[in-house]
């Protein structure tokens, strides 16, 4: 009986031991649950001169208080020494990839560049923080970190926000897929690429008139996918976009109540540039002027090819036009057919600039030289690509064929018609030869 009770008295002890230690051990304090040392930002930057420069740039920033570290992780990283860069390019399949760099390296890049950069600090739980971190550091690695890049939905923005996406489960795609925006790919690709993004007075003419030519070529290149009404998911593919929805977005933090996503926003490296407007200029009527232009030149021209110098001309004039649309209508239709660029499908732009026409300068030509066959060919060519191009304008009122081109269609339908004109009226024939 007396061992018994010693046995119970020690383990008595123990057990007030036990208690006692359990009670002087603190609980586990905020910097030392995991993730609670790290704070995010989204940093967004505006945009540059440079083409690849007009649509700003996004990256995620992860500063470590712990480490000391501040990183930040971007998806816009290309070379222009790639290999394959053109057949890549002109195929849709161009390699980007991820780069982590030192933040103090992303500022000055930023401050030489003159571009403005702002940070949005983001209302996150340390679970939240530290799965993104994990992620963005598996990403960054050789293996992981290069992609298929696509203009408008696989970009440098679209990563960034699938990535804070995927951290906060999926809280920032249901709240941005709910809400749709007025804009559409296109509408968003003319507002920035027009934008001036200097004070008044300070511009080089010289981004202004390449912008106008590089967005001509983008108008006639792409279809009717980039014309449908984007959510505000799909308009984040503009980084300056993506920063001003997560403003909006509210999240669950950790006590499950409704909290806004950014905490804070600052601006990292101010500059003089103009943000771009909220809706793209109106360019349809000077789009219509220059294709007016173009045709009364043709016309004027035509009007005197009763002479030997006048016919000259208009076949130098005409026949360049139909070889330069001929090309471009090559481009369009080798783009819909053998690339990736899903953008360039079902292109209506191919009725105003059609392949035919290459067959019409080889007509011209013909005709030029007194051929009997040139007028015959260059007759019923110039009708059919004049006859295409207002097919391409009448389709307009079907339903389903709604494609945004009527810059193509005021700039070149009207030159088609005068040359059909000037072939078909003008040229006095006789027995087949010309006067």
């Amino acid at each position: 009986m007396r061992h018994v009770l010693r046995v119970f008295l020690f383990a008595a002890l123990v057990c007030a031991a036990v208690r006692g230690a359990a009670a002087q051990t603190p609980a586990p304090t905020a910097a030392q649950v995991p993730g609670s040392n790290l704070r995010v930002f989204l940093l967004t930057m505006g945009q540059g001169n440079e083409v690849y420069e007009r649509f700003g740039h996004n990256a995620i920033w992860i500063r470590d208080e712990a480490m000391h570290t501040d990183t930040a992780y971007n998806w816009g990283a290309f070379s222009f020494d790639q290999p394959h860069f053109i057949q890549r390019f002109l195929q849709g399949r161009m390699l980007y990839w991820m780069e982590a760099a030192p933040m103090d390296l992303m500022v000055y890049v930023y401050q030489k560049r003159q571009r403005t950069m702002w940070a949005q600090e983001l209302n996150m739980t340390p679970a939240q923080k530290l799965k993104l971190q994990e992620f963005v550091r598996w990403n960054a690695q050789e293996a992981h970190k290069f992609y298929t890049y696509d203009y408008y939905r696989d970009n440098c923005s679209t990563r960034a926000r699938d990535a804070l996406d995927l951290a906060l489960g999926g809280q920032l795609q249901r709240t941005l897929k709910e809400e749709e925006t007025k804009a559409t790919f296109r509408s968003e690709t003319r507002r920035l690429m027009l934008n001036d993004i200097e004070p008044e007075g300070t511009g080089d003419p010289k981004y202004e008139l390449i912008n106008i030519g590089l967005l001509t070529g983008m108008d006639l290149a792409m279809g009717p996918r980039i014309d449908k009404k984007l959510t505000e998911w799909e308009s984040s593919f503009v980084p300056m976009q993506l920063q001003l929805f997560v403003r909006t977005v509210t999240v669950t933090g950790a006590d499950g109540k409704p909290q806004p996503l950014v905490l804070d926003e600052r601006v990292m490296v101010p500059t003089h540039r103009l943000p771009p407007p909220e809706v793209p200029p109106s360019i349809l009527g000077w789009y219509i002027l220059a294709g007016v232009v173009i045709a009364g030149i043709l016309a004027l021209v035509g009007s005197f090819v009763r002479h030997g110098w006048g016919r000259v001309l208009f076949v130098v004039l005409a026949g360049g036009w139909s070889l330069l649309l001929g090309l471009l209508g090559t481009i369009i239709a080798l783009l819909w057919i053998f690339t990736d660029h899903v953008v360039t499908y079902g292109n209506e732009n191919l009725l105003q600039a059609n392949p035919i026409a290459l067959l019409l300068c080889v007509a011209l030509i013909g005709l030029l030289l007194s051929r009997g066959w040139g007028r015959r060919f260059a007759t019923r060519t110039s009708l059919v690509v004049a006859g295409l191009a207002v097919i391409g304008f009448a389709i307009q009122i079907l339903p389903g064929l709604d494609q945004v081109n009527g810059t193509i269609i005021g700039l070149l339908m009207p030159s088609w018609l005068v040359i059909a004109w000037v072939v078909n009226q003008w040229w006095p024939v006789q027995e087949g030869r010309l006067q």
